[in-house]
């Protein structure tokens, strides 16, 4: 009997899920196929018209700068939230180019702003948490943002298929993550003293209590009726939103609405790497002898002209929170540290191909005045000679990451502190 219940309640809560997720099927499949099909590389003439068109099966509305709807979504209901089209533009070219953020850091600049520096880890756990729940939420348009978040996670870097706090975002689920995060943030700023929020995963609605406070105006990107996504990170924070504290950090609430905004000024930013003569390959040794050795140059500088039209476009934003960036700095980003990562196994050097020489912290290497930061690579030496009579040359690849680590503070000098 026990077993023919439990047959009847898994065909029952089958069927409920089959039912709660029939209509946003087809949705839910078009997102996953363009999550995959999305590459670093890709040319972002093709990157954005994809982007666009996942968004509006997410439920979100397409602005322009004006805040003039564009496109409507192409779901079956409203997220209520909206991305501009020079956003996916701009995000599609840093998506191109391979730019990307861990998650940390994400939480970490949030938590700064909002002066919450001692929450950063629990709410990275929080949204963390949030984010691999989106696709099991009763919400129609979480489980498809959910779909397109988790399989690009699946494609770049995350084996499971969902998010850890180490993850390395990429633009474009930076640029969602962070209208949704700051939203929700904004929503419990307009609220008047008391959040409501839907239903979260499979849980209750949840219901967050403020102090009472005055409502107060700040531009952001929702329509009426947006009801939160990340409600739990939201009310983690919440004690921010006391009428205190609102008093004294509106310009807090300004530069949350233009935090997107902000970020995107990271598409002025150009980086390359060379390597220097004789360039490659480099060549390990038949013997038990070290290989040949090779200098990398990492390159960073800010790409003047496009600094200085995204500023035209998007100036009105900052002016929001006090800066004034009419006059940002271009050129070589020299002074700043670098991280540097080696594409081999961190467990066991067994199979190492290269190996660096003379750089113990290769987190820290800082740029010289050209932007440009260097290390020296060589061949990993062989445990056992080789007869160079039965060998033949095999080409292998290591590849090579580096992150440059912008300075924290000044902002008003240069558009890249932040």
């Amino acid at each position: 009997m026990r077993g023919v219940l439990a047959t009847i309640f898994l065909l029952f809560l089958s069927s409920l899920l089959y039912a709660q997720q029939e209509p946003n099927a087809a949705a839910i499949d078009r997102v996953v196929k363009i999550a995959q099909t999305l590459k670093p590389g890709m040319a972002e003439d093709k990157v954005a018209p994809l982007v666009t068109e996942a968004a509006r099966l997410c439920g979100f509305v397409i602005w322009d700068e004006d805040r003039k709807p564009l496109l409507q979504p192409s779901s079956s209901t409203r997220l209520n939230l909206a991305l501009t089209d020079s956003e996916i533009q701009l995000y599609s070219q840093m998506f191109s180019q391979g730019q990307g953020v861990a998650i940390g850091d994400v939480v970490n600049a949030y938590s700064h702003i909002l002066k919450q520096d001692d929450m950063v880890e629990p709410i990275t756990a929080l949204l963390v948490g949030e984010l691999n729940e989106l696709c099991f939420s009763k919400d129609a348009n979480s489980q498809t943002l959910g779909a397109f978040l988790t399989n690009q996670a699946n494609v770049h870097g995350t084996v499971t298929g969902f998010f850890d706090e180490k993850t390395e975002l990429n633009a474009i689920q930076a640029l969602i993550i962070l209208r949704v995060l700051t939203e929700d943030t904004l929503l419990a700023s307009r609220s008047g003293g008391r959040l409501k929020f839907g239903p979260l995963g499979l849980n209750q609605p949840l219901f967050a209590s403020l102090q009472p406070m005055p409502s107060i105006e700040v531009p952001g990107w929702q329509e009426d009726g947006y009801a939160g996504v990340m409600t739990s990170v939201v009310s983690t924070v919440v004690d921010f939103f006391d009428a205190e504290g609102m008093k004294n950090n509106l310009g807090v609430a300004n530069l949350l609405s233009g935090i997107v905004k902000f970020v995107a000024t990271y598409a002025c930013l150009k980086g390359e790497i060379t390597i220097e003569e004789p360039g490659s390959p480099l060549v390990r040794r038949q013997s038990t002898a070290a290989g040949e050795r090779r200098t990398l140059d990492a390159k960073f500088s800010i790409d003047g002209t496009k600094a200085t039209e995204f500023l035209k476009k998007n100036r009105k934003y900052f002016l929001q929170i006090g800066l004034d960036v009419d006059m940002p700095k271009s050129g070589p980003l020299g002074g700043i540290e670098t991280k540097w990562e080696i594409g081999q196994s961190q467990r066991s050097t067994k199979n190492h191909l290269i190996q660096t020489v003379g750089q113990q912290d290769i987190s820290k290497i800082v740029t010289d005045e050209a932007g440009i930061a260097k290390l020296t690579v060589e061949g990993v030496p062989r445990s056992e000679a080789l007869d160079p009579k039965s060998v033949t040359p095999v080409i292998k690849r290591v590849g090579i990451l580096v992150t440059p680590q912008v300075k924290s503070t000044e902002i008003k000098q240069d558009i890249v502190d932040a």
